[in-house]
């Protein structure tokens, strides 16, 4: 997977070598524990650009694609990955913000 943008509530990615197989992506809190993941599914084999939504402002997520092999699932790798500062992220018009 790869970044392709970070708003306030959202992280846009995209697989960049998938599987041709049903993906599922878990997200997860940063240091929560895995078997509390959100999972967002995606179409089989995709290389499109996928967002994940209604997440939190200013927080640290924990990211992986999954999916089932053979009867047995695997985990691509993690990516750790932060939403964007409120009034800060998103547009790549802004070149940055001012914290007082």
């Amino acid at each position: 997977m790869e970044i392709i943008d970070a708003s306030e509530c959202s992280l846009t990615l995209k697989m960049v070598s998938a599987p041709s197989k049903s993906i599922t992506i878990e997200y997860i809190n940063y240091g929560d524990e895995w078997k509390n993941a959100r999972k967002l599914t995606l179409p089989t084999s995709t290389s499109e650009e996928f967002t994940i939504n209604d997440l939190e402002p200013s927080n640290t997520y924990q990211v992986r694609p999954t999916w089932e092999e053979d009867g047995v699932v695997k985990f691509g790798k993690e990516m750790v990955l932060d939403t964007g500062v409120p009034g800060c992220a998103g547009s790549k018009k802004k070149r940055g913000c001012v914290i007082a």
